[in-house]
Parts: structure tokens; C-alpha cells; sequence
């Protein structure tokens, strides 16, 4: 037996891999017609022309690797890369180093060939060829993509991030190492009635809509967040490495695709009659248009599918969720899931929000002193969705055009996730 892992050589190839993963992530909900029909429009949209790439671990004493294979048998395990835009800040300099990643998703073993350790043969193949200094184009890992490549990558990989929904143990070991998962989630019919103030300030005339036209402009100004969020981190953490993937106006429209897919699977008739177009309302944001109006926002998408509403980025001014900012953007967001029919609100590294002067407080201390009102509770994750991030820094960063401060700091410095809420999924 030969293992190796390549991309995926024809569109028949990343069929064989939907059919492979839909008792996974496909059924019950969707049937397999279904569930192929929405990946497959998926990877039409113009974000995954760019940036995603299909890859599966074959014998190549069974499947000659420059050769498609016959049938889904041949593959042995599968999983999905994204490529995205990275920021890194150093420590002792206030410059920000944009690189790009590979987020990998979907890692996905058929049932006939578990057990054997094809996961991790996969990944670890797979990190090998990532960070090669001989990685070439983007297009060479697409070339069943009609699309034209736009964004190829020409550098090898310096860090990379998943979320492990088996636990953090797996992917730790091969070097994705677990961050912070912290969820704040909002029950809607209780906070309806508990967080009345939130939802009186989500109707003064400072809240304003946000539609899909606005979202390059919300990208170009959350970039100015992102640079004092890194300040502020590093006076934390001085000898640390900063990392963050900046908000994406491609990925969000990409997310916004299987939002309106779902729509049309999970809403209702009336739902959609007095809801109307998704991109028109994905978020809101808070001021009176002076300055940079777009320091305090919410994006948000909705999931019909899992009946909720995730915050996929959440910035406002002042410490914690005592601001009236901050209270109405989650107002809004509880008024936006109840007019849609959504059972809850959730929202990822919700540690910040609910920070004191002491810093971060557990979800029994708030409990206990009856902090939070009733219907919100903060969680902490342990099994699904943990953020997962690898990092080499300097042995491939000496590679990098333009980021000769890496060859400075050794292998294994520590690194923190800064803002890492769920924009950074795909």
C-alpha cells in the first residue's frame, strides 16, 4: 500500500466525496439529491472558485494518482481546503503581516474504511504538501474548476485553522492547536421578555439596517478595528504572536448563498412573505453616520437549517454589554430571529462581552449572582466547533516576500486568536 494525497481531478472526484460525507452532514435533513445539489451550487459561487480545493488519499497501488479514479470505493478519506487572508502582528513591532491560510474543512473518512488511521495520514500528507516551498499555483489543485483562478497561491503555508467537531485531542496531535470556545446563546422567547431594553434600543433611529450592498465598506472599515484589536492584545500578551483572519466580503456572500438555499428548503411561506430577501437584512450597525459608522455592527446569517441565528461578527465600542451600543446590536439581532422564526441567537468567542474588571468570569458565576438575564447563557464548547489553529512560522515564513521578522522567533511561540468569532468558518 502507497498513500498519497492529491486534489481532486475531475468533478466526478468531488461527487464521489458529497456521496461519501451525506449521512454526515446531509441526512436526515436533506435528501442525497439534495444535499448534492446544494454543494455543488455552493461551488459555483465565485468565493469557492477562488479559494476552495478538494482533496482525497488514495492507494496508488489501486488508483494510479495521475489518473481519476472508478468509483467512491478508492477513496480512502477526503477533506476540503479554503484558501483565505491571514493578518499576523510580531511581537516588539506594531506592523501587521497579511498572509494568506488554508482552512480546512469537511475531513471526512467513508465508514467501510474507518479504523485504519486514514484521517491522519490524510491531514498529515496533506500539512506536508501545504507548507512544501515547491506548493505551487492555486490552480493546480482545481483543475476540474471551469472558473477562472483568480487569487493563486505562490508561497508556501505558514499556519493554517479548522474547528474539530471530534473533540480538540485529534487535531491536536497534528499540530491544530485548540483556542478558546466560548458561545454566549440567546433563547428567544425568554430574552424577548428579559431583555426588553435591548429590543427598545433596537428601534431607536440610531440602529440602522445593513443590506449586502454596504459589506466592502464594512470590510475596508473593520480593518481599522482589527489593527486596535491587535493593539490591544498585544498589551496582554507582548511576547506572544497575533493572529486574526479578517472579515471577507467574498466569504460572507458565500455564506449568504447557503443561507438563501436553506431559505427556500426550511422557511416557511409566511416566513418568507413577511421576511423577504436575506440580503437585505444581514446585520445592523449603530450611530449617527459620522466617523467611522462602522465601529459598532453586527453581521449576522441565518440558519434555517439549525434554526438559529449566528453572529458572524460583532464590534462596538466601550468594554462589555452593558454600553447601549452593544445592548442594541443584540437587540437587533433577537428581533431579526424572531421575525424569521428562529429559536435562538448565537454567538462565538463571547468571552469579551461578558468580561468584568476582574476579566473573564465562568457561566456558573453569573448564574449564581443572576447577571445575565434570563434566556442567555454562556457556554463554553468542548466537542464541536473548537477553533483550531497550526502555526510554523519561521521555517517557511524565510520563504514570504516582505516577512524576514519571522526568521527571528522560533517554532512553537505562543500564538493568540485574535477576534475569533464565526467569520472565520467557511
Amino acid at each position: 500500500m502507497v498513500l498519497v494525497v492529491r486534489p481532486a481531478l475531475t468533478r466526478r472526484e468531488v461527487l464521489f466525496t458529497n456521496q461519501l460525507c451525506y449521512s454526515t452532514w446531509g441526512a436526515p435533513k436533506l435528501s442525497p439529491l439534495e444535499f448534492e445539489d446544494l454543494e455543488m451550487s455552493l461551488l459555483s459561487h465565485p468565493f469557492a472558485a477562488k479559494h476552495y480545493s478538494c482533496w482525497i488519499l488514495i492507494d496508488t497501488e489501486i488508483s494510479p494518482e495521475d489518473q481519476p479514479v472508478k468509483s467512491a470505493d478508492e477513496i480512502l478519506a477526503a477533506c476540503e481546503t479554503f484558501e483565505r487572508e491571514a493578518s499576523i502582528r510580531l511581537p516588539g513591532s506594531p506592523q501587521i503581516h497579511a498572509i494568506r491560510i488554508h482552512c480546512v474543512a469537511a475531513v471526512h473518512t467513508p465508514e467501510i474504511h474507518r479504523g485504519k488511521g486514514y484521517a491522519s495520514t490524510m491531514i498529515d500528507l496533506l500539512r506536508s504538501k501545504l507548507v512544501s516551498p515547491e506548493f505551487g499555483p492555486a490552480k493546480a489543485t482545481r483543475p476540474w474548476f471551469e472558473v477562472p483562478i483568480l487569487a493563486p497561491i505562490n508561497h508556501p503555508l505558514v499556519a493554517s485553522i479548522l474547528y474539530s467537531h471530534i473533540g480538540p485531542e485529534f487535531y491536536a496531535r497534528l499540530g491544530w492547536i485548540p483556542h478558546r470556545a466560548i458561545s454566549t446563546e440567546i433563547h428567544v422567547t425568554t430574552a424577548l421578555g428579559s431583555c426588553a431594553t435591548w429590543t427598545s434600543l433596537a428601534r431607536v433611529k440610531q440602529l440602522h439596517r445593513i443590506d449586502v450592498s454596504e459589506l466592502d465598506a464594512i470590510v475596508q472599515a473593520d480593518r481599522i478595528n482589527l489593527e486596535m484589536d491587535f493593539a490591544k492584545s498585544a498589551e496582554s500578551h507582548p511576547d506572544a504572536v497575533h493572529f486574526a483572519v479578517p472579515l471577507e466580503a467574498d466569504n460572507y456572500r458565500f455564506q449568504l448563498a447557503r443561507s438563501q438555499w436553506n431559505y427556500g428548503k426550511f422557511a416557511s411561506d409566511d416566513t418568507r412573505a413577511s421576511v423577504g430577501a436575506l440580503e437585505n437584512r444581514i446585520g445592523a450597525w449603530w450611530g449617527d453616520g459620522s466617523g467611522n459608522k462602522y465601529d459598532t455592527f453586527v453581521l449576522w446569517k441565518h440558519e434555517f437549517a439549525e434554526n438559529k441565528l449566528v453572529i458572524r461578527r460583532f464590534k462596538y465600542r466601550g468594554r462589555n454589554a452593558a454600553t447601549e451600543p452593544a445592548q442594541a446590536l443584540l437587540g437587533a439581532a433577537i428581533l431579526e430571529a424572531e421575525q424569521c422564526g428562529l429559536e435562538k441567537v448565537v454567538y462565538w468567542d463571547a468571552g469579551a462581552i461578558w468580561e468584568s474588571d476582574e476579566g473573564m468570569v465562568d457561566r456558573r458565576h453569573f448564574e449564581a449572582k443572576k447577571e445575565l438575564p434570563a434566556g442567555i447563557s454562556v457556554v463554553t464548547r468542548t466537542k464541536i466547533a473548537l477553533p483550531s489553529l497550526a502555526y510554523w512560522g519561521p521555517r517557511d515564513a524565510q520563504k514570504l516576500e516582505g516577512c524576514d521578522l519571522w526568521k527571528k522567533y522560533a517554532p512553537g511561540i505562543d500564538v493568540v486568536w485574535v477576534n475569533d468569532e464565526e467569520h472565520a468558518w467557511i
